[in-house]
């Protein structure tokens, strides 16, 4: 409780004073593209939250929010996209690219059908390392069938 009130206190005193809109105000730094990275995907944040790293984990209503904000402030584009804008030269302003870490199945079942809903592109990067993913599900987060993997690339999602 007192955490989250003094991040809220902090965020409103950055807003008010203008420092927020100037922090990140160097050279060029509103013609960078913006990347957005997620991990782990779920339903009930409560319960996940106490057996896993909370900072790790969003739920799929406040994921729906957050996608719906950006796609109403910035182009989304495939990462894919986004390296050949930057590659080529090409104008970056105000665009942006969703990424998804680990290849947790719970951005098949709960992302996914956002991302599908929306039309939104995204990368997930997956992990090949199997004592990883045994870590992982020892924290209640599974990873990524590999049937599961195919049916990402198959819906337009980017594999990394």
């Amino acid at each position: 409780m007192l955490r989250k009130l003094l991040k809220s206190s902090l965020a409103l005193g950055l807003s008010r004073t203008g420092i927020a809109g100037r922090m990140g105000s160097g050279r060029n730094s509103r013609d960078m593209p913006l990347i957005v990275g997620y991990h782990r995907v779920v339903q009930d944040f409560a319960r996940s939250a106490s057996t896993s790293i909370p900072s790790m984990l969003i739920s799929a209503r406040m994921l729906e929010k957050q996608l719906d904000w950006l796609a109403g402030h910035y182009r989304l584009l495939s990462l894919e996209e986004m390296g050949k804008r930057l590659e080529e030269g090409t104008a970056t302003a105000r665009t942006a690219a969703i990424t998804f870490d680990d290849g947790y199945a719970g951005v098949f079942e709960n992302a996914v059908p956002v991302l599908e809903a929306h039309r939104l592109p995204a990368t997930v990067f997956v992990v090949a390392d199997a004592s990883t993913a045994a870590s992982d599900a020892a924290r209640g987060a599974t990873a990524a069938s590999h049937a599961t993997l195919v049916e990402l690339a198959l819906a337009g999602a980017a594999a990394g």
